[in-house]
């Protein structure tokens, strides 16, 4: 049951839009560590994939936040 309310919110999903937009919103916390955040993406678009864009933001978010976490300080 649990597997089919998960899915239930699952709808077509552009990835690389989901990814700018966490690219966009973790810039701030880069740019206090003084850490360059870009986002890049190669080939023919739409990067589309069934699945719900919250709990995809979240989870790039989560691996963003800990790049930015635990990378040091830019030296300057």
């Amino acid at each position: 049951m649990e597997d089919g309310a998960r899915h239930a919110g699952f709808s077509i999903v552009d990835l690389e839009t989901v990814a700018r937009d966490v690219t966009e919103f973790y810039e701030p916390l880069a740019d206090e560590k003084d850490i360059v955040l870009s986002f890049a993406c190669a080939g023919a678009p739409p990067f589309a994939m069934n699945g719900d864009s919250s709990l995809l933001f979240e989870a790039i978010g989560n691996l963003v936040d800990n790049a930015i976490k635990f990378t040091p300080r830019a030296a300057g």
